[in-house]
């Protein structure tokens, strides 16, 4: 896909003409696929539990690509442990795509006592089980 910025899109409808199949075909390509966590139960209040309405975003995002938007603040919970290399790593997201982008001007907070681990957790490709995928990188 392309992106478009948004004055040349503009001028497509400003100019008094019907658009071309190209103008729309741009047009189409802009726009972006966002997930939102409220739209999978996320309170975002920084203290309920947000983090299977978060990793329900991130799972969206991953299966076509997309951008999850983080507007609030949302409490994440540690969900689980992995081994990397030698050493136990322990996560509360998971993002498991090489097209997956947060963004926003939110928070991920921890809400586990534990304080001790990622908050998100970046395998591309692999699992949390074994290890990051072909070429992946461990992000904590």
């Amino acid at each position: 896909m392309t992106a478009t910025d948004k004055a040349t899109l503009k001028t497509y409808f400003n100019t008094g003409d019907v658009p071309t199949e190209t103008q729309f075909a741009t047009l189409i390509d802009s726009f972006e696929l966002s997930y939102m966590p409220e739209d999978y139960g996320a309170v975002g209040d920084g203290t309920t539990d947000d983090t299977v309405a978060v990793q329900a975003a991130i799972d969206a995002a991953s299966a076509s690509g997309g951008v999850v938007r983080l507007d609030k603040s949302y409490g994440i919970a540690k969900t689980d442990t992995t081994t990397v290399a030698t050493y136990s790593v322990s996560y509360g997201l998971w993002v498991n795509a090489n097209n997956v982008i947060l963004t926003g001007s939110g928070k991920l907070v921890p809400i586990t006592e534990d304080q001790g681990y990622s908050i998100v957790l970046f395998g591309n490709g692999g699992s949390p089980d074994s290890h990051p995928g072909e070429g992946g990188t461990w992000i904590g």
